[in-house]
């Protein structure tokens, strides 16, 4: 474990103010395991953490870690802008209903950014995203729209200094060219694959081409265990 999240928080590390980080899982993937090691680094770094939750996947999330055996009440304190849903689950700031334009949603999240600076006392934080692909598709039929949401929400906040912005993506529920233009848009982007009980965390895309192509493993039951182990204050 110590191993592993040695090599995962390095990869963290470098990620630069301003950069966008696109985190691959597809459904078979335990990605909730990621998300709890990723905050474990937020908090270790002492970095503020925003989430942006989407129609409630970051309740599956926590469910998740509930059902391993891990101690998921850190989610409860976490400043959550929310995006559609229904179930109440961090920490909320504000809710953006879906059925408002996206122009709509932009002024409004915004709005969200600010009341999370005031309240913090810094403007610099981790943004995880949970859901998106959830979104996408349900434009991903209106070329429009879908343009619209990427022009306006995700391309003019890279290179913002006053955040990192990780989103974590499933991608068996997008299609290939939005996949693209994820990749595209992101200046790194790791894969997780489960493979043979071993998690496999690798670098597919990065700003430092050294890292190009490392992957880092462990057994997927020994993470589980090390989280369950954690304890929380």
């Amino acid at each position: 474990m110590e191993t592993f999240e040695r090599d995962v928080f390095n990869q963290l590390r470098k990620i630069r103010r301003g950069e966008d980080v696109l985190v691959e899982y597809t459904s078979s993937e335990p990605i909730h395991l990621i998300f709890c090691t990723a905050i474990n680094y937020a908090k270790q770094s002492n970095t503020k953490v925003l989430m942006v939750d989407i129609l409630d996947q970051l309740h599956l999330l926590k469910a998740h870690l509930e059902l391993a055996g891990i101690d998921s009440s850190f989610i409860e304190n976490l400043p959550v802008i929310k995006f559609g849903g229904v179930m109440k689950t961090g920490r909320i700031l504000k809710r953006i209903e879906l059925k408002s334009e996206v122009s709509i949603w932009r002024e409004q999240y915004l709005e969200a950014l600010k009341e999370f600076q005031r309240e913090e006392e810094s403007e610099f934080a981790m943004r995880i995203v949970v859901g998106i692909e959830k979104l996408i598709k349900l434009y991903e039929d209106d070329p429009r729209a879908l343009e619209t949401f990427f022009g306006t929400i995700i391309r003019p906040f890279l290179g913002d200094e006053k955040r990192v912005l990780v989103t974590l993506v499933n991608t068996s529920l997008l299609n290939e060219e939005i996949l693209q233009e994820f990749r595209e848009h992101s200046s790194r982007s790791f894969l997780v694959q489960l493979s043979e009980k071993k998690i496999h965390f690798q670098v597919i895309r990065s700003v430092d081409f050294e890292d190009y192509g490392k992957t880092f493993s462990i057994e997927a039951q020994e993470l589980q265990d090390s989280l369950i182990k954690l304890k929380r204050n």
